[in-house]
């Protein structure tokens, strides 16, 4: 109660320091909200609750995980060792926060052990193709794409890829002059 008259006597003193009507209607509009209230703890339980409030919406729309994800637009093998990929973001409204860059993942298609699978962190959001290399020749990845924010992961987008055919070829030249005779190639 001590609390509530505190607050009437200085909302009057800066109040009617306003020499207009205006000063005296808003006095009273705001000693009529504290009259409706009845006690200080009311009025504060009602600021902190909509302070609250507000803070819970941007906790649930600003600081949560991406819930888009990329859209692979194209995904090939560009040599035996290597897989060429290319996409689009997700759109901005998705990402709910920050957008850090994006989290490119990949694996054998048959290789079921979790320690086979590779981690690249591209921290850059307006990079929109990667090559990989150093895989290995003619097999199936699987390959996972998904953007990040500072509260973790989004859902990802994937696709599977083989490399090419190939390997390291040794190419032997038999000049006729310089086989002797007699010689056989089997």
């Amino acid at each position: 109660m001590f609390a509530l008259e505190l607050l009437r006597k200085c909302t009057h003193h800066i109040f009617t320091d306003v020499h207009s009507s205006f000063g005296r209607v808003s006095v009273q509009l705001f000693t009529s909200v504290i009259n409706q209230s009845r006690t200080i703890s009311t009025v504060l339980y009602r600021l902190l609750f909509s302070y609250f409030f507000v803070i819970l919406i941007f906790v649930r729309f600003f600081l949560t995980v991406p819930d888009g994800k990329p859209q692979v637009t194209s995904a090939h093998n560009s040599s035996s060792t290597s897989i060429y990929l290319n996409w689009k973001p997700p759109p901005k409204s998705s990402i709910h926060g920050e957008f850090l860059g994006y989290r490119l993942a990949y694996k054998p298609r048959d290789d079921t052990s979790p320690e086979s699978v590779q981690e690249i962190f591209l921290r850059d959001p307006s990079i929109e193709s990667h090559a990989i290399q150093g895989l290995q020749t003619f097999t199936q990845y699987m390959i996972s794409l998904q953007v990040f924010n500072p509260e973790g992961l989004g859902p990802s987008s994937t696709v599977i890829v083989m490399t090419d055919e190939g390997g390291k070829y040794i190419f032997f030249f038999f000049l006729s002059k310089v086989v002797p005779p007699g010689f056989q190639i089997y």
